[in-house]
């Protein structure tokens, strides 16, 4: 099954926390029945860091690179801290900015 992303307009990023080496993100999506946020797939390109989030419907079985968990009532992400910037598109729009 091929991954779906959320729009970036379904994305709110609720907390970004720097842990010694790790980034988690905390992040809630649009309120949807029959899909839900399993994680993101996250790649480098030219020195940034891309994160999508992963739209999947409740009966596919999509692929991620980072898992979420809930946390705080939210999609919580950990992953090793990027170097350069963190973005939530290719077209670079969408900037996550440490806390």
């Amino acid at each position: 099954m091929s991954n779906d992303q959320y729009a970036l307009n379904d994305i709110i990023i609720n907390k970004v926390v720097a842990q010694g080496n790790k980034l988690e993100i905390i992040y809630s999506t649009k309120l949807e029945s029959l899909y839900y946020s399993p994680g993101a797939l996250v790649q480098v390109n030219k020195g940034d860091t891309i994160i999508s989030i992963v739209r999947c419907s409740i009966n596919g079985n999509c692929k991620v690179d980072v898992k979420s968990t809930l946390k705080e009532g939210y999609n919580s992400i950990i992953l090793d801290m990027p170097k350069g910037n963190i973005f939530l598109d290719m077209a670079r729009t969408r900037k996550i900015m440490l806390n």
